[in-house]
Formats: structure tokens, sequence, C-alpha cells
């Protein structure tokens, strides 16, 4: 997911960079720093911080969040809607079976006492465990596999199993069909 280790995306390196160019296009970011991979990922960190302005408002107050990609973070709920997610219903366990970047895991776990989050990414699932970490978020257990694996290999019961399937193509088109969509919910 990313060329470089999370802790360099919040080094006193990475803070500087980010209010440094806090105003600057990402465009000219990118092309002024085409030849300096930590640069160039620094300006795609600050990129999605600006996307997330809004959209996570305790992520962006919190030292040490690390946010994910562009599209990744374009596909997460807001916290806010996450929050309203979780309050549904009440459960003791829950099991996120496309948890992505972990926003509705976050939110999940919060009213378990014990949480599975599942993705097929596994630089995703490296993140969210990153970033439940500076949360403060003990109760869950990160699994990196699809859906379909880990539950054809798992027997636990869970009170809340949630799935937010992925409605982009390989070619990264838009799925409308169900059965396109990844995992197939039908």
């Amino acid at each position: 997911m990313f060329d470089h280790s999370l802790d360099v995306f919040y080094s006193p390196l990475a803070l500087d960079f980010y209010k440094e160019n806090e105003h600057q296009l990402l465009s000219k970011l990118l092309l002024k720093h085409s030849r300096d991979s930590l640069k160039k990922d620094l300006s795609l960190q600050l990129e999605s911080r600006r996307r997330a302005d809004g959209k996570l408002p305790t992520w962006l107050e919190t030292s040490n969040i690390v946010f994910p990609p562009k599209l990744n973070l374009e596909q997460a709920s807001s916290e806010q809607t996450a929050s309203f997610k979780a309050k549904l219903i009440k459960y003791n366990t829950s099991l996120d079976l496309t948890a992505g970047t972990g926003v509705d895991s976050w939110q999940f776990s919060k009213n378990a006492k014990k949480h599975t989050l599942v993705e097929a990414d596994s630089g995703l699932v490296e993140l969210a465990k990153h970033n439940f970490g500076v949360l403060g978020i003990k109760n869950t257990e990160f699994v990196a596999k699809t859906a379909e694996g880990f539950i054809a290999q798992n027997q636990n019961h869970y009170d809340l199993i949630y799935i937010d399937p992925s409605r982009r193509k390989e070619d990264g088109s838009k799925a409308i069909a169900l059965e396109h969509y990844s995992p197939n919910v039908i």
C-alpha cells in the first residue's frame, strides 16, 4: 500500500511537510517530488488528510493516525454514519467481513466486548491495526483474509455480522449488479 513504514507518516519530518504544504495543489506536489518516493507518499497522505476533513474528525484530531489512500478513503463511511450503524442494535460480539479502512469496524468495536475485523487487503489490515492502537481500541482481532475464506474456516458465533462489499470491478469501474460486488453478497 505504502512504500514506507507507517511511522514515517507522523514523524517530525512529515508533520513539517504537511504544515509547509497545506495549501499546495496535489498535482504540483507530485510533479515537484516525482523522483522522491518519500515526499510523493507524504503528498498523497496530505491529500488523504484533506479529504478526511469533515468525514473523520476524531481521526484528524488524533496524533499518529495514518490515512488510507484516496480510493479507500472515498469508499469509507463517515465517522457519523459509522457511529449510526453501530448503534442500530445491541451486540456483544461483532464481525466486519469487509472492513476496508476500518471506519465501520472502529465504531462497531466501541459497542462490542469482542470485535473481529476481516479484510482481504493485508495493507489495509495493517493500517487498521495501527490506527486502532492509536485510538486505544484493544478488543479487536485483525484478520487478513477474504470474507469467503474467513467464513469457510470460522465456526464462531457473532451477534452482529456486517458486510459492505466493494462496488468496484477489477478494472476500477463501478459495479451495478449485486453479483458483481466483491464479495458476491448473493
